[in-house]
């Protein structure tokens, strides 16, 4: 299929953070294609604008809807609704309870 990862990060400086790093190397050990931008300030409207402007995106996966409105021009906007492909949220596993 020869799909990858475009990964847009919200970090400060130049190194990426421990557990991003970790990440990375294990989609480097399994040999998942990557590409990452990161940002020291990340907005709603930027991902919509780089998914919308890259036609092989095929999804865009955000850690939650919560929080974005506190770094947006317009927290009443929604640009979530230009988004030209599915948006999944996907919750951090610290916030999953043990179902056993």
């Amino acid at each position: 299929m020869g799909a990858g990862l475009d990964i847009l990060l919200a970090a400060e400086g130049r190194q990426l953070p421990a557990a991003v790093a970790q990440w990375v190397g294990t989609l480097r050990a399994e040999g998942v294609m990557y590409s990452i931008t990161q940002k020291a300030r990340l907005r709603r409207r930027d991902i919509v604008e780089y998914a919308n402007t890259h036609e092989c995106i095929a999804t865009v996966v955000i850690d939650s809807l919560e929080g974005w409105e506190s770094v947006a021009r317009s927290p009443s906007a929604n640009p979530w609704a230009k988004l030209s492909c599915p948006l999944v949220t996907a919750v951090p596993p610290k916030n999953i309870k043990d179902r056993s």
